[in-house]
């Protein structure tokens, strides 16, 4: 899911472009520029591509901004395997979620706060995102576990061959349970953030009878 917000800022606002991953609640990209583009959702998507590196078809829903129906963005859409999705017109409730999100970045970090400049805040929103909201911030929807917990916590129990839906849980036999997953590099920077996913690189052997 994406959408767009703006921070005030004595240099005028800071446009503000989240991607966030609905399973677990994280920010999986974003990008903080002084105009509201298709680069601007085009950057934000691109991080979070680069982060994810989704393999099977992903449905990436947003509302029906200018940004989201333009042609760069439906192009870049298919050429990653993702899916486009849009709220109904006139329709808020559809995007409740990062609706959701940036309450709580304006209510626990900017607080009708003017920022001196936008590197001010784009700095200042790094922090928040990169440094509390994914791997601290508590979600009830994540059983009280912030989102790379979460993510952390669901990825122990697919290697024990454990399936969690938030309630119940299923243990696959064992020649089912994946073998091996690899950690590839973390890189962040106060430009924009980086990081990678982990993903299967072997699947189970059967011997032979």
């Amino acid at each position: 899911m994406t959408d767009i917000t703006y921070i005030k800022t004595h240099e005028r606002w800071l446009y503000l472009c989240v991607i966030l991953d609905l399973f677990s609640r994280r920010v999986v990209g974003w990008s903080a520029q002084s105009r509201m583009t298709t680069d601007l959702a085009l950057q934000a998507l691109l991080m979070a591509v680069w982060r994810r590196k989704p393999v099977r078809r992903v449905t990436m829903h947003s509302d029906q901004g200018s940004q989201f129906t333009s042609r760069e963005w439906q192009s870049f859409l298919r050429q990653h395997n993702l899916e486009a999705s849009m709220s109904r017109r006139g329709n808020c409730h559809d995007n409740a979620v990062a609706e959701s999100f940036f309450q709580l970045l304006k209510r626990e970090r900017i607080r009708r706060r003017t920022y001196p400049t936008r590197e001010a805040a784009r700095q200042d929103v790094f922090d928040y995102i990169e440094m509390f909201y994914n791997p601290k911030r508590k979600h009830t929807n994540n059983g009280m576990l912030s989102p790379v917990d979460f993510e952390d916590r669901q990825l122990k129990l697919k290697m024990e061959g454990v399936e969690e839906t938030r309630g119940n849980s299923y243990r696959a036999p064992a020649d089912e349970r994946p073998l091996r997953w690899d950690d590839s590099a973390t890189r962040i920077d106060k430009g924009g953030s980086f990081a990678s996913i982990r993903q299967p690189n072997s699947r189970p052997v059967q011997s032979a009878p």
